[in-house]
């Protein structure tokens, strides 16, 4: 069956269907990026949110996903904010249409830095939700039509001349295989200043005949089971007893399973034990 696309709410589509064959081999060697799927399924995922953030995952059990267009990040999307010009026809390729139909989500395979704290939870509000790279991929293959329009994989930093350089090598191949091998890759590569990042991205790409049906939307939704979905809870490593038992039954009532919840050791201290021998 085709996936279905359901109003949620103002800014959010569910998506919906159902897989009934197996993934075939020819997905992960198309759609897997600079990473291989069978030998690091079980590869631990993290992500950082806020508490606000992450409330209506844990609420309505869903796991959104942005549009790509949305980010900050004025790099991302950039083969199709180039300036495309069909050689044959003498005309520019219009490529809105593409981008609105693109939606994606940032997790790192660096289990925590002090960075990521400090970038990520500022207010001292941050919690890091684990899974791993089966599950993630679980989460949003809901179709057997997701074979053609779902992508996964580790981000490759470079410089952005080289990137550019190695766009501009591979667009001399014939249109087909750009459109669906070497403009998906681009959403991998991102230049070498984010590269603490340690960044493993999902992407979703919509048939551009449906974009225009999603395009007032600002995000796909994909329903979860969070006790499988997410394997720990880690709070701010600055957070004194007290703020981090609120904050953990704050979660608690939200749904998280209490076993999983955490603080990070990051900061903690032990003195050495030093003997100086006279």
């Amino acid at each position: 069956m085709p996936q279905e696309f359901i109003h949620f709410d103002s800014e959010s589509l569910v998506v919906k269907g159902k897989v009934e064959n197996y993934i075939p081999s020819t997905f992960f060697s198309s759609h897997v990026v600079y990473f291989d799927f069978n030998k690091q399924k079980q590869m631990p995922l993290y992500k950082f949110y806020n508490i606000r953030a992450l409330t209506p995952l844990l609420t309505n059990h869903m796991l959104y996903i942005d549009r790509v267009n949305t980010w900050e990040d004025v790099y991302e999307n950039f083969f199709l904010k180039a300036h495309l010009f069909h050689k044959s026809l003498r005309a520019p390729i219009a490529t809105d249409q593409i981008a609105n139909a693109i939606f994606g989500q940032c997790w790192t395979y660096a289990p925590e830095t002090d960075a990521m704290w400090r970038i990520y939870s500022q207010n001292k509000t941050g919690i890091r939700i684990q899974t791993n790279v089966e599950k993630l991929l679980s989460a949003i293959f809901v179709d057997d039509s997701c074979i053609a329009d779902t992508w996964l994989g580790i981000i490759n930093y470079s410089s952005a001349q080289d990137i550019n350089n190695n766009v501009l090598k591979n667009t001399k191949i014939d249109s087909i295989s750009i459109w669906r091998n070497l403009m998906p890759q681009t959403q991998f590569l991102k230049r070498k200043e984010f590269e603490h990042e340690k960044e493993f991205r999902i992407i979703k790409m919509i048939e551009s005949s449906t974009a225009d049906k999603i395009v007032s939307y600002k995000r796909l939704a994909f329903e979860i089971d969070i006790d499988y979905f997410i394997d720990s809870y880690l709070l701010d490593p600055r957070l004194d007893d007290e703020t981090f038992m609120q904050q953990k039954e704050y979660l608690i009532k939200l749904g998280a399973d209490p076993n999983k919840i955490s603080k990070s050791d990051l900061y903690s201290f032990k003195p050495l034990d030093i003997i100086i021998d006279n």
